[in-house]
């Protein structure tokens, strides 16, 4: 056996984490921008409101309150793609895999969410966040799972179609 043909574990995972990257951080950065969006068509006032006020203070302009929160949604995005890694441990049970997988997202989120003043910073806000962060986590993690079962089925579905198929070639 060549030494290039030998798997590499290490290298395998690298390589999909950094696809998961690549795909996950211009996905941070779109639904960044459809939350400025719907934020701001929520105000009515015509305004496209970026950032808080609190963020360019912490910055001193707005440009660079917007370039942090870009990079902190391209991180998270890149953190959330590379995080769907884990439904892919087939030895952990799906409650492992989802609690695990809530625990990786809901703490550097929030983190970042309390950094980037995207939540007031106070216990109401605390709560108010995790509560929006576990019902959407919820819809997001039913939706998916609904999409999987579909496909199974589907999947299963052919496969007894091609096993007749190949009972009915033996006969």
């Amino acid at each position: 056996m060549k030494k290039n043909d030998q798997k590499h574990p290490a290298r395998e995972i690298t390589v999909k984490i950094l696809r998961c990257c690549a795909f996950g951080a211009p996905m941070g950065l779109a639904l960044q921008l459809l939350f400025w969006l719907s934020a701001s068509w929520l105000r009515g006032d015509g305004q496209l409101y970026f950032v808080s006020g609190h963020l360019v203070l912490m910055y001193g302009t707005e440009l660079g309150a917007v370039t942090a929160q870009c990079i902190c949604s391209a991180i998270l995005g890149m953190l959330w793609a590379s995080a769907t890694l884990i439904f892919r441990e087939t030895d952990w049970s799906i409650m492992k895999q989802t609690f695990i997988h809530f625990l990786v997202c809901v703490i550097p989120s929030l983190l970042f969410a309390y950094g980037m003043h995207w939540m007031p910073r106070s216990f109401d806000g605390l709560q108010q966040y995790l509560r929006l962060f576990v019902v959407m986590y919820g819809v997001n993690w039913i939706c998916q799972f609904l999409t999987i079962r579909k496909r199974v089925k589907v999947f299963n579905e052919r496969l007894i179609q091609l096993k007749n198929e190949a009972g009915a070639d033996d006969e």
